[in-house]
């Protein structure tokens, strides 16, 4: 649980983010809440100093939300073939 001081730090830093860079690019089914949790937890390990560095740590946060994504969308379309259907494929 958040102070109201992380809170505001938190929103502030969402904020910046998004004059910055713009809104992370999401799907329709992707949930912002989620994207900015994962952007708090890069914030925190990483507290960039300056613009550069919140320019890396937005391109972290972005990179590691698209792996999130493949993978679920890997996992979900992978498990409608099956094993034989993938092997015609090769």
């Amino acid at each position: 649980m958040l102070t109201q001081e992380q809170q505001f730090v938190f929103a502030t830093e969402v904020a910046e983010s998004q004059v910055l860079f713009g809104p992370p690019a999401l799907l329709l089914a992707e949930s912002p809440t989620e994207y900015w949790r994962l952007y708090s937890l890069f914030q925190a390990d990483f507290a960039p100093a300056d613009v550069i560095e919140k320019m890396w740590l937005r391109d972290l946060v972005d990179l590691q939300w698209e792996v999130r994504r493949w993978r679920r969308l890997w996992t979900k379309y992978s498990v409608r073939f099956s094993p034989m259907t993938v092997q015609k494929w090769n």
